[in-house]
């Protein structure tokens, strides 16, 4: 089976891209608490015992945060969280420059992958309605 580490370059980019994601998502869903309910990094760094500064550096993408930092992050400012993995030769809604490369990385040289789910990863943080502090 071929390895990602064949190209290195396309394992960043889809690195980069989830991080990116999961960041975005972060900062939008704290955007729209704070204007929402008035919830500041301090509330969250409270929420979490941490110094308001730690909330800062992740908010700011400073961090390489891990999936347990992910998930209380979207706790601590009442989300949820939806992760999405699948091979992106099943998925034809998304015009994806990443599925695009995937798929040439994984079936370069005639080899095809039996993937059951997938080689993209996408994060969603959904909200759940109203924030309870």
């Amino acid at each position: 089976m071929p390895s990602i580490r064949a190209n290195p370059n396309l394992r960043r980019q889809i690195y980069l891209a989830l991080v990116g994601k999961v960041e975005g998502q972060l900062r939008e869903i704290f955007s729209k608490r704070n204007e929402e309910f008035g919830l500041t990094q301090s509330d969250i760094a409270r929420k979490l015992d941490v110094h308001r500064s730690v909330i800062q550096r992740r908010l700011k993408g400073e961090t390489n945060m891990t999936l347990e930092t992910v998930a209380d992050m979207a706790w601590a400012v009442g989300a949820c969280i939806d992760v999405d993995i699948f091979d992106p030769k099943e998925r034809t809604d998304r015009n994806d420059y990443l599925r695009d490369a995937t798929t040439t990385a994984w079936t370069g040289g005639g080899v095809t992958p039996s993937l059951s789910q997938s080689s993209r990863a996408e994060s969603r943080i959904v909200s759940m309605g109203s924030f309870a502090g």
